[in-house]
């Protein structure tokens, strides 16, 4: 055990016995299920940089699936309506849109540099100068740990819903970012899952042909909400199929190897229990999210509602834009103080560890800088970023509510 002596030196007016600090940040997981999505440049996903502009345009072509037409030979011939079908190549919707902004700020006052720290021995001789620069670091780190489950909060609205937020719980559709998924990508369950009887597994099927149909691919995959996982356990008919010895619909198993190509959202801490095919011929793997964050009410709030079930391609192309910070351009004496007062430099962030697949987590993204007060008696570490994580394939996923 860190910090155990089996014969502490006995405490007088010259020595005392102390045990480890103890600091709850570094052992508290930074998930990023829904982040894996994004900026998968093996699926076509882009991340963009806009540094210097304060809107960005998104456009999205939508595409068809028509068939070639037969004319008769010999024939001037046009289609019906008058309009050739080469006429629809760049129709397209676009938007334009604010970036959002995120901002974290921590205050360092002269006093607070005063008093011991937390695992500071009582006579460690630490400086002023030494307890800014380690104060610094652990909020530094603290910063970006908020800044990333800011972030898949938002890329989980964005896949679930179609929608971002510019505003967390904003119901302006000036704050909101529209992503043109079809109406009937949403909808609630017609039978919860709870209940043993359901058919689930047709369920699964309405939302493939959704996906196969609407974003021209197959939906491989299906995140469950914690309270409805039981019905998959229970169903009567996925339980019968299941135990015939001739019919393989596939595996229940919680810890199953799952493909490759969906090893990163268990790396980030979603938990696979296993496949099924459907009715059709489907294969689905299914997953679990409980990851959860507290909100500024003080409440703790699931990632992944408990009662919903996400349907998606897990190929689908997915990017996220990243754009400018808001404050005056920075010096080469801004920066240099920087690096001199806290230690490290605002250019190269120093990423904090317990962040759940963190090779999608990209310091480019995040502006630091700090500010001293008028009177010099306060200073103030800031982090910004501005997140747009956008599902390009828009109709490659489906949202069902009430399935529990």
């Amino acid at each position: 055990m860190a910090g155990y002596q089996p014969n502490p030196i006995a405490q007088d007016a010259y020595s005392r016995f102390m045990a480890d600090m103890y600091d709850e940040r570094q052992i508290i997981a930074v998930q990023t299920v829904f982040q894996q999505f994004f900026g998968r440049p093996e699926y076509g996903g882009r991340t963009y940089y806009s540094p210097d502009a304060a809107a960005v345009d998104i456009d999205i072509i939508r595409g068809t699936d028509l068939t070639a037409a037969l004319v008769p030979r010999g024939t001037v011939t046009r289609p019906l309506g008058g309009t050739q079908r080469n006429a629809i190549s760049q129709r397209y919707s676009s938007f334009s849109r604010s970036f959002p902004l995120v901002e974290e700020e921590s205050d360092f006052e002269a006093t607070q540099l005063l008093r011991r720290m937390a695992g500071e021995p009582s006579y460690g001789g630490m400086t002023q100068s030494d307890r800014l620069r380690s104060f610094a670091i652990d909020e530094h780190q603290e910063h970006i740990r908020r800044v990333v489950r800011l972030d898949e909060i938002l890329a989980g609205i964005s896949l679930r819903t179609g929608f971002m937020p510019a505003i967390l719980g904003t119901v302006d559709p000036d704050l909101t970012y529209d992503f043109r998924r079809l109406g009937t990508h949403t909808y609630a369950a017609p039978a919860v899952w709870t209940n043993a009887a359901t058919d689930i597994l047709t369920q699964w099927d309405t939302a493939w042909a959704l996906i196969n149909r609407d974003g021209k691919c197959n939906m491989d995959m299906v995140f469950i909400g914690g309270t409805a996982v039981p019905g998959i356990f229970n169903n009567t008919a996925i339980r019968a199929l299941l135990d015939n010895r001739r019919i393989e619909i596939g595996l229940v198993s919680n810890g199953q190897t799952v493909p490759a190509s969906m090893q990163r959202f268990v790396d980030a801490g979603a938990t696979c229990l296993g496949y099924l095919t459907t009715t059709r011929g489907h294969r689905v793997w299914m997953f679990t999210y409980d990851g959860t964050y507290t909100n500024a009410a003080g409440a703790v709030v699931n990632y992944m509602p408990l009662t919903e079930a996400f349907y998606a391609c897990s190929t689908a192309r997915c990017d996220r834009y990243f754009g400018p910070n808001e404050r005056m351009p920075l010096g080469s004496a801004e920066r240099q103080w920087y690096q001199e007062t806290f230690g490290f430099s605002m250019a190269g962030p120093n990423m904090p560890g317990r962040i759940s697949g963190s090779n999608i987590i990209v310091p480019e993204s995040f502006y630091f800088d700090a500010y001293p007060s008028s009177d010099r008696k306060r200073v103030t570490l800031r982090t910004q970023q501005a997140p747009i994580y956008v599902p390009t394939q828009t109709d490659a996923f489906v949202l069902a509510t009430a399935v529990a």
